[in-house]
């Protein structure tokens, strides 16, 4: 007698695969793998493996009334997942992973899943229902920025050319599996719970984690997904700042936060200090020893210059001023007319994809690019000096953390935005845009919105950074194009595009913008990440 399954995501190639095992004589069983192998796609992310508690994986079988002992051990013997074995007590569990082969069997039944939600009528009213349920029953959020993600992503549709692309690309069985889940995520309206990342600041959702080539079929009312404007090398571009007045030196977080010693201190404070001692030690030494004149010790830097308006003292590194290589830095990477990346292919023959990892991973303590390390210490030594007395791993968390959400994660901006008529996507170092089709508008007021990151930037670092506007395809806007008349119109002045950053001092500096989102689970700095489980 076949067996009738009716969970409509379950594939008609997984229920043969495992028919004839002994685990599956309880038709509830593929409800429950079904159920097990999806997750362990969310659980995994970015990670090779899924480590989901042995507890956990008991309680989502036990829910449909199966073992999942047997099941496993089926699941494993068709080659439908792996299993790393090792794990310690109480520290790290065990790993799956979901094979090629399995996801294969499992997108095909998702794939048909999700074909009928918008051909078959009584299942678009049974989704219609479960939208509804959710937008008023769903969960909300004390914090203004979880909840404008929660909003968003409680209203966001896609159509149907979402499925056919992935159909019909040439994408792994694992990655397609993974982009139908997404999709499925958004039919079914079946959310993570929304938190800060305790290391980086960010805030991983749905939306944020798709494949970005999914997300130009998605809208929200009228408005589509129809452009994206991110920080050009984000992480690049502040490296020098935090280098010069945040980093601090490896080990710092081992000790206790509220005892007094040099771990309250960063690299740059300790170093102008030393060389401040070690001045007036000299000049006490020559004042009793010779007649010659003493060494005076070394005054301390102006309060601000061109790109930074936190003071600091000069560091001891060499004959040149850490500033002065601040200031090189930030007028490499925030020219508008220069491309850092198209520089960086031609001095050291990478090919533009592979710049584009020496710099991000190089700031993380990766060695896999000697060229670039050696540029960085030959044109930068002062600040590659610090660089390498950091915690090289925690660098760009560290960045996140202080720079890139601060400006992504400001309110301000979000705003903005739906007094322009647009609704912006939260996007890690930049932001989907969604706006009328028929919007002439739009990069008019596009360019507000950079004005405005742009200004934020200034004020708090004096930094302008570069915003790179692109379609939703992928192709890079010519924003000098761009009316100033348009602009002007809507409220951008001249002073907007090019803002003189106020004085601020370093302990301002260091302040988040008043209108940008409270994190009232945010814990100390040094904690470590927080698990999926």
């Amino acid at each position: 007698m076949p067996l009738k399954i009716t969970n409509p995501r379950i594939s008609i190639e997984l229920v043969q695969e495992l028919m004839d095992e002994p685990a599956y004589s309880n038709i509830k069983a593929f409800s429950a793998t079904y159920t097990f192998l999806r997750r362990i796609i969310r659980f995994s992310r970015d990670q090779k493996y899924a480590y989901i508690p042995a507890k956990t994986i008991k309680e989502w079988f036990a829910s449909y009334k199966v073992k999942y002992t047997d099941c496993l051990k089926a699941l494993v013997k068709h080659e439908i997942i792996e299993i790393n074995r090792q794990y310690i007590v109480g520290q790290k569990t065990r790993g799956y992973k979901l094979t090629e082969k399995g996801a294969r069997l499992m997108a095909a039944g998702v794939l048909v899943y999700l074909r009928s939600l918008f051909t078959d009528p009584q299942r678009k009213r049974q989704m219609q229902k479960r939208a509804s349920y959710h937008r008023t029953k769903g969960e909300s959020y004390s914090c203004e920025f979880l909840q404008y993600i929660s909003a968003g992503r409680m209203q966001y549709q896609y159509n149907q050319d979402a499925v056919n692309f992935i159909q019909q690309s040439n994408w792994p069985h694992l990655t397609k599996f993974a982009a139908l889940t997404s999709l499925v995520d958004f039919a079914e309206h079946d959310f993570v719970h929304l938190k800060y990342n305790n290391t980086d600041g960010r805030v991983w959702n749905e939306f944020v984690g798709m494949k970005s080539e999914l997300r130009r079929y998605f809208s929200i009312g009228d408005l589509k997904y129809r452009f994206v404007m991110d920080i050009r090398s984000c992480h690049p571009l502040f490296l020098a700042h935090y280098l010069v007045h945040r980093a601090k030196r490896k080990g710092w977080q081992t000790h206790h936060p509220l005892l007094p010693g040099e771990h309250q201190k960063t690299i740059v404070q300790i170093d102008s200090g030393t060389k401040c001692n070690s001045s007036k030690q000299v000049s006490f030494l020559n004042s009793t020893i010779t007649s010659t004149t003493p060494i005076l010790p070394i005054s301390n830097i102006p309060s601000s210059t061109s790109t930074t308006n936190n003071p600091t003292s000069h560091y001891d590194g060499g004959n040149s001023d850490i500033l002065a290589e601040l200031d090189r830095w930030n007028s490499f990477f925030s020219t508008p007319d220069t491309d850092p990346k198209a520089v960086l292919t031609s001095e050291l023959r990478y090919l533009r994809k592979s710049v584009k990892d020496a710099l991000n991973t190089t700031i993380n303590g990766s060695d896999k690019y000697p060229k670039f390390i050696r540029w960085f210490k030959t044109n930068f030594p002062l600040l590659h000096a610090v660089w390498a007395r950091t915690n090289m791993a925690t660098v760009g968390n560290e960045i996140s953390c202080y720079y890139e959400t601060a400006l992504m994660q400001d309110m301000g901006l979000y705003q903005l935005a739906e007094n322009l008529g647009l609704h912006l996507t939260y996007e890690y170092d930049g932001c989907g845009v969604m706006c009328r089709e028929d919007d002439a508008e739009a990069l008019a007021k596009i360019q507000q919105l950079i004005a405005h990151v742009q200004a934020s930037s200034e004020q708090m670092w004096g930094i302008r950074p570069v915003v790179v506007v692109k379609t939703a395809t992928g192709e890079q806007v010519d924003m000098q194009t761009v009316g100033t008349d348009a602009t002007e119109r809507l409220g951008v002045t001249k002073r907007q595009r090019g803002a003189i950053p106020a004085t601020r001092t370093v302990a301002s500096a260091s302040r988040r913008p008043s209108n940008r989102s409270v994190r009232p689970d945010r814990k100390p700095r040094g904690s470590s990440r927080p698990s999926h489980t």
